[in-house]
């Protein structure tokens, strides 16, 4: 009977050694999937300080891009009016080009015109030249027909007759 209750008590302290040394297994597990969980979490915090990182990078990449984008924007509109400002420049070169291209016909024009003014200008003073100098026989041509007449008289006056003029 004490070696029963002696078995009884050494079955009741394997029972509870099993059931301590079941609980300290559990203990154990639950300290290794903790270690574990703890090993992920800090993984999992290295992951989001490099993706923080990433998105920091990102973000700073996204700006440039936008400054450049608006940069590039900026410089498609003052290509644009650069554009704009040359076919204004092309359109008014073709006007000087028509105008500089009239002017130089009006020149030919004008030139000719000069030309024949020059040689008008000759024939006039040809014209007056002959004018002068028909002026010149006719002052004489009066002059002879009063001397003639003047000697007409003479004769007559010498001879009685009447004067017969040509």
């Amino acid at each position: 009977s004490e070696a029963a209750r002696a078995l009884e008590q050494t079955l009741s302290r394997q029972a509870a050694v099993d059931a301590l040394e079941a609980q300290v297994k559990h203990v154990f597990g639950l300290a290794e999937r903790a270690v574990e969980d703890v090993q992920a979490i800090g993984a999992a915090r290295r992951e989001v300080e490099e993706t923080r990182a990433l998105l920091t990078e990102t973000q700073s990449q996204v700006r440039t891009t936008e400054e450049s984008l608006r940069g590039f924007e900026t410089r498609k509109r003052q290509l644009e009016r650069a554009e704009q400002r040359l076919a204004r420049a092309e359109a008014l070169a073709l006007g000087i080009r028509s105008t500089v291209e009239s002017l130089q016909a009006q020149r030919t024009v004008i030139d000719h015109a000069m030309e024949s003014a020059g040689a008008l200008n000759f024939q006039m003073k040809q014209a007056e030249a002959i004018i002068g100098a028909l002026r010149q026989e006719r002052t004489l041509a009066c002059e002879l027909k009063a001397s003639l007449a003047a000697l007409a008289e003479d004769d007559n006056d010498d001879y009685g007759e009447a004067p017969q003029l040509p």
